[in-house]
């Protein structure tokens, strides 16, 4: 069999620190949490000991190599995650990451002094880094707008052999400079065709993929991997569904292979604890994106990936909202607040003060404005929609948040705002990112279309509502934004 790690697959082997002389007999399981080692142990024994000196508590993650019958699969970072068992006690440890292969070598630090380095210099190179990592992702194959792969006619004079063909310059490639990282980050979404030979032949498949390289030499896979987070968001607002990471590979010296006695480095399987939860999670199913690769070209996804990668103002909230629009849980409230929470942290951004005060009013206003959709028949002529917008969502969020004003929302509201909101941060994400004008076109009208659709036969209005009475008895009123039917 391969020499990877299925979800909930047990192989059983043997852990070495490369300090003991002895093997320690454990098993190793894929998990929700990542890679997970059981090894079990007699008080008083010698595997035992070891295993105790390991995952003493309170101490830093040590790196080891697990074997099997299947291969080598070296684990990054493994800690102490519990133990069961009295006479025969088993450990539980969690690993940061695998890599199936063999490392050149095992580090010989102690926990202790690795513990030390990770906080204190995160991007210093270690024994088990590596330069690229290249990683499969849901809606990428389909967002990056390359074409099939055809099958040309067989040779007659060989029957035997079957040629694919795909076009070579189906690639993206882009570059992006991080002042907060010590070496510049290559991206390239690239089409690949692996094929494994089986009792019934030959099968290949199709697949596009993002490969993320560190130019400044060697880095941790974890690093390289949250430099793909920016991808993952933008499928997210492209798709505005689940979006998971699915398979990784990385290639670096610190993992050589060997072929024909010369050592090479090449592309082998890793398994990143980050996205493990992921692989356990059917693909959603995914309609045609928003807008796809091909209208960004590389400077807008360069743009794209610098504005998420440098610009805390606009990442923070947007790390929200991007779980929201994936539909993190089916309560509609917690996902509409969230929603509500990043328009209104946006604000400032898109006016380009960031952190100026506002009322919520303004900053959904102002993101409203700044969205660029065309919202003239979403209410009552006679009001500006950015401030129609503006008000009832301002409204349903205070409602939703101050449980005391006795203002419960219907569910049409809530199915409504969150509609709106959605739409709302798709377009306010893009503001200012280069993107074929046509394309833009097309996904503002297809957002606006989408909540008009949702608004059905009502409308948004602002009204007056009484409010209590003032300090000499004269009564208060309040306005808010309401969703009511529309005149006839």
């Amino acid at each position: 069999m391969d020499n990877v790690l299925r979800a909930g697959e047990v192989r059983t082997g043997f852990l070495t620190d490369g300090q003991h002389p002895d093997l320690v007999a454990a098993s190793l399981t894929w998990t929700e949490r990542g890679p997970e080692l059981s090894v079990p142990g007699a008080p008083g024994r010698t595997q035992f000991e070891i295993v105790e000196d390991w995952f003493r508590r309170r101490r830093g993650g040590i790196d080891l190599l697990f074997t099997d019958n299947r291969g080598p699969v070296t684990l990054s970072d493994v800690r102490y995650a519990g133990h069961h068992g009295n006479e025969i006690r088993v450990t539980k440890a969690t690993a940061r990451n695998a890599i199936c292969q063999y490392p050149r070598q095992l580090p010989a630090s102690n926990a202790e002094e690795r513990l030390t380095r990770a906080i204190e210099t995160p991007f210093e190179p270690s024994v088990l880094s590596v330069e690229e990592l290249y990683s499969t992702v849901d809606g990428l194959a389909r967002f990056s707008g390359f074409g099939r792969i055809e099958v040309e006619e067989t040779d007659p004079d060989h029957p035997e052999r079957i040629s694919l063909t795909r076009d070579p310059n189906e690639k993206l490639t882009w570059t992006v400079d991080v002042d907060e990282l010590p070496s510049t980050l290559q991206y390239e979404v690239l089409r690949t065709t692996p094929c494994r030979e089986n009792d019934d032949g030959v099968t290949v498949r199709n697949e596009v993929v993002v490969q993320t390289r560190w130019l400044g030499g060697n880095v941790q896979p974890e690093i390289l991997l949250w430099q793909q987070y920016p991808l993952r968001s933008l499928l997210v607002l492209a798709y505005s569904r689940p979006i998971q990471w699915r398979t990784h590979h990385v290639r670096g010296k610190s993992f050589p292979t060997t072929h024909r006695g010369t050592e090479e480095t090449s592309w082998v399987p890793a398994f990143i604890a980050d996205t493990a939860q992921g692989t356990f999670q059917d693909p959603a199913k995914l309609e045609m994106p928003l807008f796809g690769m091909q209208d960004l070209g590389p400077d807008g996804m360069r743009a794209w990936f610098e504005r998420w990668l440098e610009d805390d103002s606009f990442r923070n909230p947007m790390q929200s909202a991007i779980e929201a629009l994936s539909g993190f849980t089916r309560f509609l409230e917690p996902r509409v607040m969230l929603l509500i929470n990043t328009l209104e942290a946006l604000g400032g951004w898109v006016t380009g003060d960031p952190h100026k005060r506002m009322s919520l009013v303004k900053a959904v206003e102002n993101c409203a404005r700044a969205s660029g959709g065309e919202w003239s028949n979403i209410g009552d002529p006679a009001t500006d929609p950015e401030v129609l917008i503006a008000r009832f969502l301002a409204t349903l969020q205070n409602d939703l948040k101050h449980g005391q004003r006795g203002q419960r929302r219907s569910l049409r509201d809530l199915r409504f705002a969150e509609r709106l909101s959605a739409a709302l941060i798709r377009m306010t994400a893009l503001h200012e990112i280069p993107i074929d004008e046509d394309a833009a076109r097309y996904a503002r009208a297809s957002l606006v279309e989408d909540v008009e659709n949702e608004l059905g036969q009502d409308e948004l209005a602002i009204i007056e509502r009484p409010n209590g009475t003032g300090g000499n008895g004269d009564p208060k009123t309040i306005t808010e934004g309401v969703l009511r039917r529309a005149a006839p």
